[in-house]
């Protein structure tokens, strides 16, 4: 019997493979629970009588005709704060599950880049921030109007504008999602001279006035798509993340 010794060093092993994390372990925890609130929200509603969540959406959905200078007269449960409270309430309820999910896809990605670069505190009071833009230019272009808007479109919209500020570079997006320090704020006077940022704001433009129109098209002129309030959300965005920023991240010169 011969014996033989393995020489492992003599063979050349396949190179490792990169570790790849789970996704959700990436995320920061504000923008799971922020996730986690809408969808059990939804689904508590679906578990509703019809009734009771009628009622659910005079309490919390975003009406104009409440702020109207007769809304004691209409019956709307609450008062001042409950009105007030509607500027973001509104944000955490669903028209359906394809409604939902579709925000809360786009919520993880862009959420967790900015929760990274401002911290999770910041992160939250940045939403009910860009919510209450979206609700207000919805109040300012449909004053009086008595349909509840819902849905945290303005709130995603709004994520996508304090985007621009810090992961658009003169060189386009920045690949990495972590807003780091070195990354400097960039001015509006900086992308206003930034041809590929311009051309990013008109690409969200226009999509959402294809989604309109497609939608128009399908389910007639009152569709709903509350545009109005994508684009509140995403100006407040735009031009109040530097309120939102952490004070260690200077802006670009």
């Amino acid at each position: 019997m011969y014996g033989y010794q393995h020489n492992s060093s003599l063979v050349e092993e396949p190179p490792a493979k990169p570790r790849r994390e789970p996704f959700f372990s990436d995320v920061p925890a504000p923008v799971l629970w922020l996730a986690a609130v809408m969808l059990l929200i939804h689904a508590v509603r679906l578990a509703l009588p019809q009734d009771t969540d009628f009622e659910v959406l005079l309490w919390f959905a975003f009406v104009p005709e409440r702020f109207a200078a007769d809304a004691a007269e209409m019956g709307y449960p609450g008062g001042p704060l409950t009105a007030a409270m509607t500027f973001v309430s509104y944000a955490l309820l669903h028209v359906d599950w394809l409604h939902v999910l579709a925000n809360t896809a786009m919520l993880l990605p862009l959420g967790a880049s900015v929760a990274r670069r401002v911290g999770g505190v910041r992160f939250l009071a940045f939403c009910v921030a860009t919510a209450a833009g979206g609700a207000l230019a919805h109040l300012l272009s449909h004053p009086g109007a008595g349909i509840p808007m819902i849905g945290a479109s303005g709130i995603v919209s709004g994520l996508l504008g304090g985007l621009l500020r810090f992961r658009f570079g003169p060189q386009g997006l920045r690949p990495d999602l972590a807003g780091k320090a070195e990354q400097p704020r960039r001015s509006l006077l900086s992308l206003a001279r930034d041809p590929q940022a311009i051309l990013l704001i008109a690409g969200l433009v226009v999509t959402n006035l294809l989604l309109v129109a497609g939608a128009d098209a399908f389910a007639g002129p009152d569709s709903g798509i509350a545009w109005q309030a994508h684009a509140g959300g995403f100006l407040a965005g735009l031009l109040g993340f530097p309120l939102f920023d952490r004070p260690d991240r200077r802006p670009a010169p």
